[in-house]
């Protein structure tokens, strides 16, 4: 029973971080097309 919640544990851990790096690529994505088009506002 404890070896089963431990793995449950670490899984939800995974889980997650996997969430959390999937957010920071998309943050980081927004802000390089935001900085795309500002530039493109820019130059026009």
């Amino acid at each position: 029973m404890y070896g089963m919640n431990q793995r449950i544990r670490k899984y939800d851990n995974n889980n997650i971080f996997k969430l959390r790096y999937k957010t920071d690529i998309h943050i980081r994505r927004d802000a390089l097309i935001y900085q795309f088009e500002k530039k493109k506002q820019e130059l026009s």
